[in-house]
């Protein structure tokens, strides 16, 4: 992580170079808004990934998908729009993503898409999407049989399939974040 006066240098940089044009600036600043500043700077970095992600800069289309499903305001039909463009790109990522967006935040869930997706991303080696087609199918199946344990014996194991509280948050994309380096560093 950097310490704050190299945030603030490198901010004002990624604006400089955004703001000139240079195409991934806007995608690196809105990482740098997202990973680096504690609070993160959300509506600001959404701002430039959109900038990015109009511009057709796939990654960026992935983290403003990310970034729409906030907690605290999601917006699912644009994060579903980005996803979307991302994931038909070949962005695995986006195409994983896109694949939980569809199983676990939209009602009734889409699962023959979100299956699709979450296939298309286990095929090309995205290590997280082999396990969902499994748990998207669940989705499918009526709710869990409810029944009470006999007297002295253990009740049954929660179901294993996600809900919508446990599957929304994972993380930004590439949720390690940017390695961060002074160029200057010796």
């Amino acid at each position: 992580m950097l310490s704050p006066p190299e945030v603030d240098e490198a901010r004002r940089w990624f604006t400089a170079a955004a703001e000139a044009g240079v195409v991934d600036a806007p995608y690196r600043l809105g990482q740098l808004l997202v990973t680096q500043l504690d609070p993160p700077y959300l509506e600001e970095a959404r701002r430039w990934f959109t900038a990015a992600a109009e511009a057709g800069y796939v990654a960026a289309q992935t983290y403003l998908g990310w970034l729409l499903l906030r907690p605290d305001r999601p917006e699912r039909d644009e994060a579903r729009r980005w996803f979307t463009s991302a994931a038909e790109a070949g962005d695995t990522d986006a195409q994983y993503r896109f694949g939980r967006l569809l199983a676990f935040r939209f009602y009734p869930p889409e699962v023959d898409e979100a299956r699709r997706w979450f296939t298309a991303a286990a095929a090309a080696g995205h290590t997280d999407a082999k396990d969902y087609p499994r748990g998207a199918r669940t989705l499918a199946r009526p709710g869990p049989i409810v029944t009470r344990p006999a007297a002295g014996s253990r009740p049954p194991p929660k179901p294993a399939t996600p809900t919508p509280s446990t599957a929304s948050g994972c993380g930004p994309p590439n949720s390690t974040g940017p390695t961060w380096t002074r160029l200057d560093a010796g």
